[in-house]
């Protein structure tokens, strides 16, 4: 069932990646949702060859679980802070644009759900509570480069928590705190999770 799930996960993100570079080229690659669904493709991919590569089944493990752990957090990003923060009064119509819309269905509600039963559910990993810390690196990465850039005046966003400049300093920590914090418990519950499923 893990490697069907995979399969699937990985052929759903390619073609949702597929219509995000049409729409926005190699520029979507800055928002942190295309580098989890792009983190899960490559997570999926290698998942698979480790089935028959076993050399490779260390780091698949580790792939799958920040892929899980990013596309989780994207989810719960979506749900809880830019449906609301975009909404302008019309919360519903801003909840279909951001989970029901072309390529938006699959990097924020289908791929998510994919990715995390089949690691919760099927997959067999060989995980560790503390590899949950492991998991921060994709988003401080990722939040280091996009904050940088947002400061230095390179790009805009692409969320608005991310614009640093327009924003007094002690936000962007606010933000980075809460989500560095969210992010560790996603990930604490998701090997815990891991365990028991």
């Amino acid at each position: 069932m893990a490697v069907t799930l995979n399969i699937i996960n990985a052929l759903c993100e390619l073609y949702s990646l597929g219509l995000t570079t049409l729409t926005g080229g190699a520029g979507a690659f800055s928002a942190c949702t295309v580098l989890s669904n792009t983190l899960a493709l490559i997570a999926s991919g290698i998942y698979l060859v480790s089935r028959r590569y076993p050399p490779l089944r260390k780091s698949a493990d580790h792939l799958r679980c920040f892929a899980t752990v990013c596309l989780s957090l994207t989810f719960l990003t979506v749900v809880f802070v830019l449906v609301p923060m975009m909404s302008h009064g019309d919360i519903v119509s801003s909840a279909k644009a951001m989970l029901l819309s072309r390529e938006m269905v699959f990097h924020h509600l289908i791929c998510p759900v994919l990715s995390f039963g089949s690691f919760v559910f099927w997959e067999d990993h060989y995980l560790r509570t503390k590899d949950a810390v492991k998991a921060l690196v994709p988003t401080i990465m990722s939040g280091l480069v996009t904050g940088t850039a947002n400061a230095l005046g390179v790009m805009e966003g692409p969320y608005p928590f991310l614009r640093v400049p327009d924003q007094p300093w002690w936000q962007s920590v606010l933000w980075a705190c809460l989500i560095l914090s969210v992010n560790f418990l996603v990930a604490k519950m998701l090997v815990k999770a891991h365990k028991h499923g």
